[in-house]
């Protein structure tokens, strides 16, 4: 009933909410869905919720996911182990429902701020393709991935000819969105699956 209630207000809000009753519901919910948002009973019917927590923040494709931990034991008994579980915030029950909603909010706002920085630190600021470091890393899994499996896989690597040749005549705006279409050029011609990163300068490469 608490979680029908919860879902009611959460989707009149324009939040869309799944649920599950157990920490094997939830888990299986995870494997399907990367929430931004995990509000969590610590009383569960095959577990706790500070489990739960400590699993969520053990994966990390949910690095980061706000978790919230609600309880309807008595204010402050459960807050340190919550806090050493990782859970971001802790929630008493009952809980007015304006403040549960402000709290998802700020759940929700809270994983935003975490995208933006994660997508700084892996994307290229001027073509959005991965950046040097981030398309190492990937290679090195890929190719793991493919000597593990006996799958093929190619590299491309495109270096511009005279490019400096465009920022000395039209300055650096040009060479920049020369750099921005050269990129869109390649986007475009690219599988989804395949992996596309500016290495630096004006060399760019392609997985496949």
């Amino acid at each position: 009933d608490q979680r029908r209630l919860i879902e009611r207000l959460l989707v009149r809000a324009g939040i869309s909410v799944a649920m599950a009753g157990t920490s094997r519901g939830a888990t299986e919910l995870f494997s399907q869905k990367r929430p931004k948002v995990i509000l969590c009973d610590y009383d569960l019917p095959d577990g706790n919720g500070a489990k739960i927590c400590a699993e969520v923040r053990a994966s990390p494709d949910m690095a980061g996911t706000h978790f919230l931990l609600m309880s309807a034991n008595e204010r402050g008994v459960l807050v340190p182990e919550a806090l050493d579980a990782g859970a971001d915030d802790y929630l008493h029950i009952p809980v007015a429902r304006d403040e549960l909603l402000a709290r998802v909010r700020i759940g929700l706002r809270m994983w935003a701020m975490h995208e933006q920085l994660r997508r700084a630190a892996t994307t290229d600021g001027l073509t959005g393709l991965a950046n040097h470091d981030h398309f190492h890393r990937m290679l090195v899994a890929e190719f793991s991935r493919s000597r593990r499996y006996g799958r093929p896989m190619s590299l491309i690597m495109v270096d511009l000819d005279f490019f400096k040749a465009i920022n000395d005549t039209f300055g650096h705006p040009t060479g920049n969105a020369a750099l921005q279409a050269v990129a869109k050029l390649l986007r475009d011609g690219v599988r989804e699956c395949d992996i596309l990163g500016r290495l630096g300068g004006e060399e760019f490469a392609v997985m496949l």
